[in-house]
């Protein structure tokens, strides 16, 4: 199938008798619709903000944007348009075609006009590609816990690999070198993390470059996030990295998502839906100040990726004892703590019976809050650690919100 044209004029909402009119190539890989300079100008459009957009060659670069009349197919919708530089071919995005309802009819290359305009839409992070939204190829799914293939390991080796480019420079000999964040943080890798010699690191852009990539293409998967983790956590962490680094591990279809309301933590979901939740609560206690309760959480997060089950579980738990213990300097136990939260507004006993069952759980299970007895190892494993984590993360924000309320 070729490429697809269509007339589009472009119109100031604030002045509708400025337009322009151009021919268009249609990107269902853009999100949003591109202007060239001389629709800019025709038009009066002033900046209203600046996004940050990934191009196809992996770039990421700072665009103007503002809103607009966006005409075409004899219809009209307002939408969000990006400013161009000069010579930029003009797009139109897939965020403009679903919010009049058009798609692109895979049989003759044309552009069609649904009955009705779907009222939801992918999300910007799953927005499939041709072959998959008319059915050519399956929509990726989730790769399972501990699962890290060929394709996530070079999205993730191309994140560090772009910022080692980013702060290389040459030197008087025509030698590219490391500097800036990198070079630091390549050798405390090297040095500290891996306990490896000095004198064996080396400050040469390909024999940093080299060195991840034989890292996240060789070793296990928990190995590779123990020295993302380091990365992350570093002083010289180039800016933008974790944010990059997030983004992969999506487009990647990973059953892990990255916190960054604290030091960044790599945290395993068995759903997307799951791990937003809990980076949510994370955020949600880390603003509160509830540092503590923050902090055990991302440390059971640590213990399941190191498939220490039982320690994950004692930690999450402790993260709500933490909140537990902050509500009232009179709650010694979350029990207590419940008791004098029941008191002060509305909780209703059957919630409070089920924490506290499964609070108990972790008291009568040998071995995650006591220590172990008879049993070589407590009977706990990947699925109640997961189950442990999510569950004492809501319970967690759950209890401050409530706390909050009643304090207001």
């Amino acid at each position: 199938m070729g490429a697809i044209h269509v007339d589009v004029t472009i119109r100031n909402p604030a002045d509708p008798s400025r337009s322009w009119r151009g021919s268009f190539l249609v990107d269902t890989g853009a999100t949003d619709t591109v202007v060239p300079p001389e629709c800019v100008d025709a038009v009066g459009l002033k900046p209203r903000a600046q996004r940050t957009y990934k191009l196809a060659d992996g770039r990421s670069v700072r665009m103007n944007v503002a809103g607009a009349d966006i005409e075409f197919m004899n219809d009209y919708v307002a939408g969000l348009v990006v400013f161009g530089e000069s010579g930029t071919d003009a797009l139109l995005g897939v965020t403009a075609l679903e919010s009049m309802g058009v798609e692109v009819d895979p049989r003759n290359g044309e552009l069609r006009k649904l009955s009705a305009v779907r009222l939801t839409m992918v999300n910007r992070q799953g927005l499939p590609t041709f072959s998959q939204a008319h059915g050519y190829e399956a929509m990726p799914s989730m790769l399972e816990l501990e699962q890290l293939d060929k394709n996530a390991r070079i999205r993730i080796a191309n994140v560090l690999i772009d910022h080692v480019n980013k702060c290389t420079h040459t030197n008087a000999f025509g030698r590219p070198l490391v500097g800036r964040y990198m070079k630091s943080l390549s050798r405390d890798v090297h040095v500290h993390h891996y306990v490896q010699p000095v004198d064996d690191w080396s400050n040469k852009r390909d024999d940093v470059a080299s060195a991840f990539l034989v890292i996240i293409m060789q070793q296990e998967f928990n190995k590779v996030f123990d020295m993302l983790g380091y990365i992350m956590r570093h002083p010289e962490c180039p800016p933008n990295l974790i944010e990059d680094m997030s983004e992969s591990f999506s487009d990647s279809h990973l059953a892990y998502g990255i916190d960054a309301s604290g030091p960044p933590t790599i945290i395993p979901m068995t759903t997307k839906a799951e791990g937003e939740a809990i980076v949510s609560s994370l955020s949600t206690l880390t603003d509160a100040g509830l540092n503590g309760s923050a902090s055990h959480l991302r440390k059971s997060a640590e213990c399941i990726n190191r498939h220490e089950w039982a320690n994950s579980v004692r930690e999450s738990i402790h993260a709500v004892e933490s909140v537990a213990v902050t509500i009232s300097s009179r709650a010694t136990t979350l029990s207590s703590a419940l008791e004098l939260l029941k008191d002060k507004t509305s909780f209703h006993p059957a919630l409070k019976t089920a924490i506290l069952k499964l609070y108990g759980y972790t008291s009568d299970e040998k071995g995650i809050r006591h220590a172990l007895l008879d049993d070589k190892e407590a009977s706990v494993g990947k699925d109640e650690a997961l189950f442990m984590l999510g569950a004492c993360a809501s319970f967690a924000t759950y209890l401050w919100r409530k706390h909050s309320t009643t304090t207001t």
